[in-house]
């Protein structure tokens, strides 16, 4: 069954505490630590009056939101993925495990486990930023506001930014999913995806530098690229409509990077479906 799958993944993961923690903790702890720092830096340099002014909490967790599936993000749910889809094939355990249940709930299973990982993630980095909040109002002697939160569109916006980070992060791990299956490693399964994310950024930043916008192709051809425009398109409403993405641009951005989740899943599942697992 495939809650005996969920069970399964779920239970391997928690008693591989450090490397959940690296997969999908430490993000928000690094994000934690860097905000502390620049707070302490902040204050030894700046004057308390020039730091006294209102602490928008509101405004600290959508940044938060916004920020989520930043570069070290990702490449920690690249480390995650891999250990949820290769992990089977580096302890070779699989062919203990596959009699236990059908291939397509083990591959479901560990789909579902990661996809709460990273869903976890984003949620934590979101908290993380208004924790910061709340310690540099009383660090600051300002006081503690919400007035964002209080503007047309804030809260769908704050839920649209939360989704695509976890779409974002989905789609490194379908990527991820696929060469873990194909290379049937733990280092496969994760050069592979930081090889593509390279030449992804490196032709996105040849896109973005012509100044106009993106034609479909290369929307499909870079995913990354398309979870910004998504991201502009939700606070759009915030910053009073001034947007050049339309929703006919989001729906085609939302398209890509479903389509890299649904295609990349599902050939790890085609694959990994023929698979000869006696030896594994």
């Amino acid at each position: 069954m495939l809650t005996d799958a969920i069970s399964s993944e779920s239970y391997k993961l928690i008693q591989n505490r450090w490397a959940a923690f690296w997969s999908f903790g430490f993000a928000p702890f690094l994000a934690l630590i860097f905000g502390l720092g620049a707070l302490a830096f902040a204050v030894s340099q700046v004057p308390v009056e020039m730091r006294s002014t209102p602490v928008d909490v509101s405004a600290f967790i959508l940044d938060g939101a916004k920020s989520a599936a930043g570069p070290l993000t990702i490449l920690f749910a690249l480390i995650g993925g891999a250990l949820v889809f290769a992990g089977d094939y580096r302890w070779e355990t699989w062919r203990l495990i596959a009699p236990r249940n059908s291939r397509v709930n083990h591959l479901l299973g560990k789909l579902i486990v990661f996809a709460m990982g990273i869903l976890l993630t984003v949620v934590l980095l979101v908290l993380v930023n208004a924790l910061l909040a709340l310690i540099a109002a009383p660090v600051n002697q300002s006081s503690l506001t919400f007035e964002a939160a209080g503007r047309d569109g804030y809260w769908m916006a704050l839920v649209g930014l939360i989704l695509i980070a976890w779409l974002q992060l989905l789609q490194a791990g379908a990527v991820v999913a696929l060469f873990a299956v194909v290379t049937r490693s733990l280092l496969g399964a994760v050069i592979a995806p930081l090889v593509i994310g390279g030449a992804q950024l490196f032709l996105q930043s040849y896109v973005m530098s012509r100044g106009q916008l993106p034609e479909l192709h290369y929307m499909l051809l870079l995913p990354g690229m398309s979870a910004d425009i998504l991201r502009e398109f939700m606070l759009a409403p915030l910053a009073g409509g001034m947007t050049l993405v339309t929703s006919e641009l989001a729906a085609k951005a939302l398209g890509s990077v479903i389509l890299w989740i649904v295609v990349g899943y599902g050939a790890a599942m085609a694959a990994f479906l023929r698979q000869d697992l006696s030896k594994e």
